[in-house]
């Protein structure tokens, strides 16, 4: 990949011109051979591009320290953060599998992470290894639907704070719906979070 020194006219432009591409990232305009997809209309090709589409969405939906977690895994790789985001979950999302949603910076990840069916309605209960969870850490757990056998876009969280127990219960699911439940221990409350541990997933039917 060449960076070009384009002028005023084309500088920042991003489409394909007589078989090159030009795009720009992080203020600068690069050049690339445009690569015609075999097929581009195949099953194969179009699931890849509603992964793409559907991660965009997750991708908007988990900002502050999950963010940092990916700017740092992306550094070491040279790319960006969103672009290792993508390259780490694309199958995962194609084929309906949980993805990864933090990677670690600065904190081990939770170990044995379950979850299982709760009592009552919307009700779900959770569990770890407790030795994993230092006292003064705390947990969040990212929340997705799963519908028809695939992840729906879009990813909520829950702040379930410090002095959590294995065993643990989360309500206001939709009753007798299933999720992917991830799980990540930040070294403060979420908004004010620096350090995270990369996420675990566990799949679960909500109480019905």
């Amino acid at each position: 990949m060449s960076k070009a020194q384009l002028n005023a006219i084309v500088k920042g432009i991003s489409r394909n011109v007589d078989g090159l591409v030009f795009f720009t990232r992080d203020g600068n305009t690069y050049i690339r051979t445009y690569v015609k997809p075999k097929d581009p209309k195949s099953p194969g090709q179009q699931a890849v591009r509603s992964s793409f589409r559907t991660l965009a969405v997750d991708w908007k939906s988990i900002k502050g320290v999950v963010h940092a977690s990916w700017k740092a895994y992306a550094k070491k790789k040279k790319i960006q953060a969103y672009s290792a985001f993508l390259g780490a979950n694309t199958v995962f999302k194609r084929d309906g599998m949980p993805l990864i949603i933090a990677r670690e910076l600065g904190i081990p990840a939770l170990e044995a992470f379950t979850a299982a069916t709760g009592s009552a309605p919307g009700e779900v209960t959770i569990g770890f290894d407790q030795s994993s969870l230092a006292a003064d850490k705390h947990v969040a757990v990212f929340v997705q639907k799963i519908q028809n056998g695939a992840t729906m876009p879009g990813i909520v969280r829950k702040d379930l704070g410090t002095g959590i127990n294995s065993g643990a219960s989360i309500t206001g699911f939709d009753a007798g719906v299933e999720y992917y439940l991830y799980a990540v221990i930040t070294d403060a409350v979420y908004p004010q979070a620096t350090r995270i541990s990369e996420s675990v997933a566990a799949r679960v039917k909500a109480g019905g």
